[in-house]
């Protein structure tokens, strides 16, 4: 190749490139495509690190959203309520939803014992304690309303009070004791 007719291009991104030109072929450009050996990990690196990022936000949400079985939705106005392993209660001035709790029940030889009042409106209370959601009892506007259960599996236990509609006043404590 003549000095005249060979062009030699060095590029910062690219690897040295020669330039071919002649009478009767168009410019022809040669180059040999090289990576630094750093980049080529670099691309696996990039990859595990958006698998990383992926598994963590995955994670995340379900910390945020919850495992749980069953869910809490409601509106409610002066609205108090607590959640122990042995004990749950919650007060209302007005309460429209469901509202779930979780005790733990290690024995057979314990008792859950529930009451509730409501000055208007009505709620159901379910229990759970083997995966099938049970009606437990009935509580309507003006009354008081107990109950109790006992000989359940060890394990969990899921309470959970639905309301039919807007409820005023209302007042529900749960508690584990020992027979």
């Amino acid at each position: 190749m003549d000095a005249d007719r060979t062009n030699v291009i060095l590029s910062e991104r690219r690897a040295p490139a020669v330039i071919l030109s002649g009478r009767s072929a168009p410019a022809v450009i040669l180059s040999e495509r090289s990576e630094p050996k750093d980049l080529k990990h670099g691309r696996k690196a990039f990859s595990l690190t958006k698998l990383c990022l992926f598994c963590m936000g995955f994670l995340i949400f379900l910390c945020l959203t919850g495992c749980g079985k069953y869910v809490s939705s409601y509106k409610a106005v002066g609205f108090v309520h607590s959640n122990t392993s042995d004990s749950a209660s919650m007060s209302f001035f007005s309460f429209e939803g469901r509202m779930v709790f979780k005790l733990k029940y290690s024995s057979e030889e314990q008792t859950i014992k529930a009451a509730g009042k409501l000055e208007s409106g009505s709620a159901v209370v379910y229990f759970d304690a083997d995966g099938t959601k049970e009606e437990w009892f009935r509580t309507a506007a003006g009354e008081k309303s107990a109950g109790t259960l006992g000989k359940l599996p060890a394990g969990t236990v899921y309470i959970i009070v639905e309301t039919d509609g807007a409820c005023q006043n209302g007042d529900f404590q749960f508690e584990i004791k020992q027979q």
